[in-house]
């Protein structure tokens, strides 16, 4: 796919591609394939459909190339090979709804397919380039109804009283320049990236949209003055491919991720490949040896260093303590990610460990009532009677439930009460562990010693 794109950008002859062609394409594959930004796709299990759904947009875009390419009787066979990825591609994920409007960008450069370029190669009729695209554009409806439909029913659609449309507007252009900037320099990356409110609506939120908008005018610049159509057939790539996910219809309260430059990026990594391959084939002789080194040792640095950054960075991924540690030591006031470590250190005996982070996640503003039954078990665990009790009570005023553990937590309440001498505060809550367990044997045990006379 990356050869084909680089040679028909390269402008190169059917007899087949040159140097600087291979060239490019494998400088582009080889730093998309260890670039850190992509590594939330890969190690993250649930998010390995990024990768299934870019393999099957991958081959949709090249069985259209073909279709386009090859000659007039294999053509319907190309062209249904690309429409049977493409519902392939949106199975494995909705972000593939983007595809049809890909392949505009395409007919438009590199194959040169309509007037919108200065090319000696025949032009197609926009109503056949239309016809061609219906059934693409009819599956990519369907997918997104399905999608809005299964994010409706639930909460992974945010409602815009959590997020206003301007805050959403300008999250999107600061997101759209952010990607880019991680890309360019993948460091502090994360799994998890917080709306940061404070600094919206301040002076620098104008920057990402200024830039956004010097971007579009350099690409238009560079097409109609100098017909670089790359330029902004990259741009709108980036942008169209980014769309669905850029936070206008905001699912789940990250401000961004990483997995969703899988697809948006690639022509990023064309242009650094195409740029490479062009230098190295620099035709002045003077100089064209010692540049030769210089990038050889370059890209040798950028790629040991990309695998080093990514080496490390897919750590993150070894186990769920690794993960959420990681989350909460950028993000401190991850309520869910402090709930999780909590959690992980609660299963592990490490009560006191646990007790911070619980702590931590409820004053972050962890709203389910599972963490105040873990606060309540860790007190008891520790044997803070006084704030057990106090977590108790809070439970009890606010109706919250105590699951399987209603056993547990009243027989050590009874305790507290029997060792505070409150006998009928202790009588009742050894009643009401035995009615969730009629044979819990501690609770049995304690009735025996406290309550049945010898």
């Amino acid at each position: 796919m990356l050869l084909k794109l680089s040679g028909l950008s390269a402008k190169v002859t059917e007899t087949g591609f040159d140097f600087k062609t291979f060239l490019a394409a494998g400088t582009a594959a080889l730093l998309f394939a260890i670039h850190p930004q992509h590594v939330e796709s890969v190690a993250w299990e649930s998010e390995r459909k990024d990768v299934l759904c870019l393999f099957f947009t991958l081959l949709t875009l090249s069985f259209y190339l073909l279709y386009t390419l090859k000659p007039d009787q294999s053509k319907r066979s190309w062209y249904v090979a690309a429409l049977f990825s493409f519902t392939l591609a949106l199975l494995s994920k909705p972000m593939a709804v983007t595809v049809p409007i890909i392949l505009i960008l395409l007919d438009i450069y590199p194959l040169h397919r309509t007037r919108l370029t200065h090319s000696q190669q025949p032009v197609i009729s926009y109503t056949k380039l239309f016809w061609e695209k219906v059934p693409f554009f009819g599956l990519t409806g369907l997918s997104i109804i399905l999608t809005l439909l299964a994010q409706s029913s639930g909460e992974a659609i945010a409602s815009l009283d959590f997020l206003s449309m301007p805050i959403r507007i300008l999250n999107a252009f600061n997101t759209l320049i952010f990607y880019i900037s991680k890309f360019l320099f993948p460091i502090g990356l994360s799994p998890f990236y917080a709306f940061q409110y404070e600094n919206f609506f301040q002076p620098t939120i104008v920057i990402p949209v200024i830039a956004s908008i010097l971007i579009t005018l350099l690409s238009v610049h560079f097409w109609y003055r100098r017909q670089q159509y790359y330029w902004l057939l990259s741009w709108l790539f980036y942008v169209v491919t980014l769309s669905p996910v850029i936070g206008i219809i905001q699912v789940g309260s990250q401000a961004a991720a990483d997995r969703y430059t899988y697809l948006p990026t690639l022509p990023f990594y064309l242009l650094v490949g195409s740029g490479f391959a062009t230098l190295w084939c620099w035709p002045f002789n003077r100089y064209r040896r010692v540049l030769q080194v210089g990038l050889f040792s370059g890209l040798i640095i950028i790629v040991a260093w990309l695998m080093n950054t990514t080496q490390h960075y897919s750590l993150v991924w070894r186990n769920k303590l690794t993960f959420w540690t990681y989350i909460i030591l950028h993000n401190p006031d991850h309520a869910l990610g402090q709930a999780q470590v909590c959690r992980i250190y609660f299963r592990a005996g490490n009560f006191t460990v646990a007790l911070s982070h619980c702590q931590a996640a409820l004053a972050a503003g962890y709203s389910l009532e599972g963490m105040y039954l873990n606060l309540l078990l860790i007190y008891l665990e520790l044997g803070r009677a006084t704030e057990a009790v106090a977590t108790y009570d809070y439970m009890i005023s606010h109706h919250l439930d105590f699951g399987e553990d209603g056993d547990f937590v009243h027989y050590h309440l009874a305790k507290i009460y029997f060792d505070r001498g409150e006998i009928v505060t202790a009588k009742e809550m050894l009643k009401k562990a035995l009615d969730v367990d009629p044979n819990y044997a501690p609770a049995k045990q304690l009735q025996s010693e406290k309550i049945t006379p010898p």
